[in-house]
């Protein structure tokens, strides 16, 4: 009942008879029931409707793009972030099925019915402006009968689930300009040229020997571009099969190999959306894989290996190899169009060999740095050593010049005591992969020794059968034996 006290206005009734007089009173009494009812109502629907909008703001307060729907899947909550995420206004989604915007939601419950939540689930989002790939989470709020009656779940767009998972997985891009370290000409002509390219989006192609920094370049380009705050992902193709490739780079889904137990996994090209994404060794590309590359750079749209949806990817491609692809396209190994696609700027990183002035730096800047890994003092190298390695080739470039470091620190320098000369030192220190090399191979005198004496003793010591298997005279054999001291063996 409404306050007696309270006036919320009045009511008047005019009779026209005197007959009629007796029922005004019975007549009021109604119109004023009414009229108390009617306000009452209107005073529930006031409250009503202020207890939603306090549920709304809460449900907007959350950080997640969150969604309520009904064991039906009729949507009747939606948060301002999910409405943002998706690109939608809520009056235009409220009250409608989630199957309008997640066609396969029944699927999703059938495969999961027996839980009371859903975790990590790859979703295709469609009908909305943001429409593509989303990663689902949510849980039962409430079961009626043994059915869900309602559920709760938040979306993620797996673009930026990739882009936080590149942070923890190491796909970043740690250099800049400033840690390029440098005096020579062609280097500083590179870092030039690299700076001027850093602002544009076309894809680059880096060709260098090994291990002469292509991926620092990139890196340092990468941190100067538009791109700086998303993913560099990594991939080296020179150990890898056809098929390996192909799963890197494009990913693929459970569907994939049906017969085997697989989780499903984003390519590359999906970590690196919105990012850069470099290649190591793009002249191991098969050309059916060629082929593939060159559509997503075309189309920008990427497929994982057993699924038919495509997924838009906006990504800058470093390609790199460690020699020039002119001689791989003249004999129709790489195609020409990719190359085309792929180098849209193009630079060739010097080897060490090249840049013997930024030697001494570097090997200084190289051996604090293994020094502090490996916990040791970091040696001082003399000045007469210092010129002799600044003379040297370094024909594996950095990788080598890490190994001589490393050499040096557990040497503690005492190298650079015992040694005749320049030749000497780098016979003894130097060419360390070279000498591995060399000493692996085996002398062509130790080679057709144990070739004869294998053939004399299977064929029973005789002179005759082993001259004719060998195909050489018997007195080039007697000769040969005689050499490898079975003189006193051989028959008469």
């Amino acid at each position: 009942m409404l306050n007696a006290q309270q006036t919320v206005g009045s009511i008047a009734l005019c009779a026209p008879t005197s007959a009629t007089n007796k029922y005004l009173l019975t007549l009021l009494k109604l119109c004023a029931k009414c009229v108390e009812q009617d306000l009452l109502l209107g005073k529930e629907k006031s409250q009503t409707k202020m207890l939603q909008d306090e549920q709304l703001n809460i449900f907007n307060s959350h950080a997640h793009a969150n969604i309520v729907v009904t064991g039906k899947g009729v949507i009747d909550l939606i948060s301002d972030k999910a409405c943002e995420l998706l690109g939608l206004k809520r009056k235009d989604i409220l009250h409608q099925n989630i199957t309008t915007i997640i066609p396969d939601w029944k699927k999703i419950l059938l495969s999961n019915s027996r839980q009371m939540e859903l975790n990590n689930i790859e979703v295709e989002i469609t009908n909305v402006t943001n429409a593509g790939a989303y990663l689902l989470n949510g849980r039962v709020l409430r079961v009626s009968s043994g059915l869900v009656d309602e559920m709760i779940f938040n979306l993620r767009s797996m673009k930026q689930v990739l882009s936080e998972s590149n942070k923890y997985n190491g796909n970043i891009a740690t250099f800049t300009f400033d840690d390029i370290n440098c005096v020579s000409v062609p280097m500083k002509r590179i870092i030039k040229d690299a700076k001027s390219i850093a602002h544009l989006d076309s894809h680059v192609i880096l060709i260098g020997e090994k291990y002469t920094g292509k991926r620092i370049i990139a890196e340092a380009i990468h941190n100067q571009s538009k791109r700086m705050e998303f993913g560099f992902v990594r991939v080296n193709l020179s150990n890898a099969t056809e098929d390996e490739m192909e799963e890197i780079l494009w990913g693929y889904t459970e569907k994939h190999k049906p017969y085997k137990k697989w989780v499903p996994k984003p390519g590359a090209f999906e970590f690196a959306n919105g990012g850069s994404l470099y290649i190591n060794e793009i002249g191991m590309l098969p050309l059916r894989l060629q082929d593939k590359l060159l559509e997503t750079i075309t189309t920008k749209k990427t497929s994982r290996l057993g699924c038919k949806s495509l997924t838009m990817v906006d990504v800058r491609i470093f390609a790199t190899n460690s020699y020039d692809l002119s001689a791989q396209i003249d004999r129709g190994d790489f195609r020409i169009e990719l190359f085309y696609a792929l180098s849209g700027s193009s630079l060739r990183v010097p080897a060490l060999r090249e840049r013997k002035q930024d030697v001494p730096a570097l090997l200084k800047e190289t051996i604090e740095i293994k020094s502090l890994e490996m916990g040791k003092k970091a040696p001082v190298i003399p000045k007469k050593n210092l010129l002799i390695l600044k003379r040297y080739e370094w024909p594996n470039n950095f990788k080598e010049m890490k190994e001589f470091a490393e050499l040096l620190i557990n040497d503690q320098g005492k190298m650079f005591k015992n040694f005749k000369n320049e030749r000497d030192f780098k016979r003894k220190h130097l060419y360390l992969d070279y000498q591995k090399e060399v000493e692996s191979i085996v002398p062509l005198d130790e080679v057709e020794m144990h070739h004869i004496i294998k053939a004399y003793k299977a064929l029973g010591g005789s002179i005759s059968k082993t001259s004719r298997k060998l195909g050489v005279s018997r007195n080039t054999l007697y000769l040969k034996l005689k050499k490898y001291g079975f003189d006193e063996e051989m028959e008469s």
